[in-house]
């Protein structure tokens, strides 16, 4: 693997888990999303708000974050899945700067509480 690829099994886990997140959602036509790379320490995940914006819905993996175990894993992906799932649902009501102030502020809620909530293991 080289320092911009992911292995395939990350890019499957994701995949399967996005699906999960939707079902747990109850909301089955989310975006599609592409996985990329990320190459920063201390962070597991993260979506760009400039590429939500430009209707690209890219998560930015971590390698590091597969290190842990399935709960962990699951509750990290379910917290950026929550953000795209939050822009996906407002965007089009407001303004970008309004959907800004909204995904640091009511999304960055939203997507703690569905982490935690996924950490229990409860279904929707």
């Amino acid at each position: 693997m080289d320092n911009t690829s992911l292995d395939e099994k990350i890019i499957f886990t994701i995949y399967k888990y996005y699906d999960d997140f939707k079902k747990f959602m109850l909301s089955e036509q989310l975006p599609e999303i592409e996985i990329k790379r990320l190459l920063e320490n201390n962070v597991y995940a993260k979506l760009n708000h400039n590429d939500l914006i430009k209707g690209k819905y890219i998560l930015n993996i971590n390698t590091d974050l597969f290190k842990y175990n399935e709960k962990f894993i699951k509750s990290i992906l379910f917290h950026e899945f929550t953000h795209i799932h939050d822009f996906y649902l407002i965007h089009s009501n407001f303004t970008n700067e309004e959907t800004l102030n909204l995904m640091t502020s009511y999304s960055e809620y939203n997507a703690s509480r569905i982490e935690l909530i996924s950490q229990f293991g409860i279904d929707n």
